[in-house]
């Protein structure tokens, strides 16, 4: 099974980027792809542990709907999402969170499996691991542009205000 894992490093509280990874007011703002919406499940606000969400959107030129679940979740350290149903035959994408040096770091494991056979094996390895490191990596890079900026109050009014009054 291919997993692709990223590290990001952003300036910015560990509570302030592990609430804004879970945000999806956030991802369906700034990191979802051209059509890409949710057609069921949980729409706004936090993922928190049990939350289901269908998207639906054309990722890679296909249309494609995806409905997964957080199957664990520790506050501030890490979450986990893994596929109920959607393209892949497994998915798991666990997100991990580390202080270090004023700064938070994420760690991102993602695990996917396609059907089996030779197209399949083929497929994975000539360009669908690399599109999705890179797919990953965009939304990182975003993540953390948002995160280090004033803009993640939009995504987080509730926490924001409690966190200027500290």
């Amino acid at each position: 099974m291919p997993t692709i894992t990223l590290f990001t490093r952003i300036k910015a509280p560990l509570e302030q980027v592990f609430d804004l990874s879970r945000s999806l007011d956030f991802h369906l703002d700034r990191l979802s792809d051209p059509g890409e919406k949710i057609s069921a499940g949980q729409s706004t606000g936090l993922l928190e542990l049990d939350s289901t969400v269908t998207w639906v959107g054309s990722p890679f030129k296909f249309r494609q709907e995806l409905q997964t679940k957080v199957t664990a979740l520790q506050d501030g350290s890490h979450w986990t999402e893994e596929r109920i149903s959607g393209p892949f035959s497994q998915m798991k994408q666990t997100h991990s969170f580390s202080s270090e040096k004023a700064a938070t770091v994420i760690t991102n494991k993602f695990s996917y499996k396609t059907s089996r056979g030779p197209i399949a094996w083929f497929v994975e390895n000539a360009f669908l691991t690399a599109l999705l490191r890179r797919h990953l990596a965009d939304r990182n890079r975003i993540l953390k542009e948002v995160a280090e900026s004033e803009d993640w109050q939009r995504y987080l009014p509730d926490t924001g205000s409690q966190r200027q009054a500290q």
